[in-house]
């Protein structure tokens, strides 16, 4: 495969970064709505109700904050308003998202209106976390709690308005390390999702990794450990509609092996690892949504104290049909996170943690094209 472009397009130093709104931004509404929104006819529906893109641009002040842009894709307006944040995440028609400076959960609406969220808070806990179900009919999220014997955690479920709040699973004091994550909802949103998550080696991994993914019920709160969690295993992860792909470094360190599970079925498949020598780090898998191809990110980081590290990723694309991978790009200096597939599942948009913007590669020939000067965060609907 000529992988020769994906290379020179990413890693030039590139000089139109705008602060502003910019160019390439418009472009990537009309790309992404055209291209991506209205490729099934529920998307199209969608349209009907008031609708906004939201992207981001890092670090535009001097002390750290960040540029929240707000795109009416029926008008053509755009607002914008600067926060400190991160986990910016979309529901209804605002964006959730932690002000780390002044350690609170907050919500900012497309008018650029900013207020504390009125029911997930922090309160002593040291930590919070949480995720949406499908169609965000229902919202988890868990507290985690310094105690002088350990660390202890919170998990509550209710609907986005704050109505049926309960406190779901709760554990006391661990002084392994570990905390309950929650990770996603199940497909019929009565289970959720969560893992036994190592609490201090996470913040240094380059991908969010798990350590002992589970099943809890949402009905008795029955545990359920998900396959291939008997064995010790601080590896990526990713589901979709009963699907469960795990990656396993190599015992040489050579590649991943790629684990499928069919959840349902109980099906196991292992998918052999393309030798890569001293790409250790692996992660930010995406799924397809015909659940018939994936993505994954794959990283060589010769030394972890040099500041900044050195980093080489390549794009990994793995056929659940054949039950093969292949290296779909060049080594890019920067980590990597798929995002969307798109063009009939024939290409990957991706964006760069540390980087502004959102690229998009064929994965038939590894074409890289930037698509945008801000990064995607998703959409908001009003009626």
């Amino acid at each position: 495969m000529n992988h020769k472009n994906t290379k020179k397009q990413f890693n030039r130093n590139h000089t139109d970064y705008c602060r502003g709104v910019p160019v390439a931004l418009i472009f990537l509404s009309f790309y992404m709505v055209t291209v991506l929104f209205f490729h099934s006819s529920t998307q199209a529906q969608d349209i009907t109700l008031h609708t906004w893109e939201v992207y981001l641009q890092q670090g535009i002040t001097n002390d750290g904050a960040d540029r929240l842009i707000f795109m009416d894709i029926l008008t053509g307006d755009v607002t914008s308003a600067q926060v400190f944040g991160e986990r910016y995440t979309p529901f209804g028609d605002k964006i959730l998202f932690f002000d780390p400076v002044n350690r609170s959960v907050m919500t900012i609406n497309t008018i650029g209106t900013v207020t504390a969220h009125p029911f997930i808070q922090l309160g002593t806990a040291r930590r919070v976390d949480w995720v949406f179900s499908a169609e965000q009919r229902f919202v988890a999220w868990t507290l985690t709690y310094d105690d002088a014997d350990g660390l202890r955690t919170v998990t509550q479920v209710a609907t986005p308005d704050g109505m049926n709040q309960r406190v779901v699973f709760e554990e006391g004091a661990r002084s392994d390390g570990l905390r309950a994550l929650p990770i996603a909802f199940s497909v019929d949103s009565n289970a959720l999702i969560m893992d036994f998550h190592p609490d201090i080696i996470s913040a240094f991994a380059p991908y969010t990794q798990y350590a002992g993914l589970f099943r809890l019920s949402l009905a008795d709160s029955n545990i359920t450990a998900l396959p291939d969690d008997d064995t010790p295993c601080f590896c990526s992860a990713a589901l979709r509609a009963g699907q469960l792909v795990r990656l396993s470094v190599t015992s040489d360190l050579s590649g991943f092996d790629v684990l499928f599970f069919d959840l349902a079925s109980s099906v196991r498949d292992t998918i052999d690892a393309i030798p890569l020598n001293g790409f250790t780090q692996a992660g930010n898998i995406l799924i397809s949504p015909d659940g018939r191809r994936a993505v994954y990110a794959m990283s060589q980081v010769p030394n972890f104290s040099v500041s900044p590290p050195e980093i080489r990723t390549v794009l990994m694309s793995v056929n659940l049909d054949t039950m093969t991978q292949e290296q779909v790009s060049d080594p890019i200096t920067r980590y990597l996170r798929p995002i969307r597939w798109t063009e009939d599942n024939s290409a990957i948009l991706f964006i760069s943690p540390d980087r502004d913007g959102i690229w998009k590669i064929n994965l038939a020939d590894g074409e890289l094209t930037r698509v945008a000067e801000a990064t995607f965060i998703g959409v908001l609907h009003s009626n």
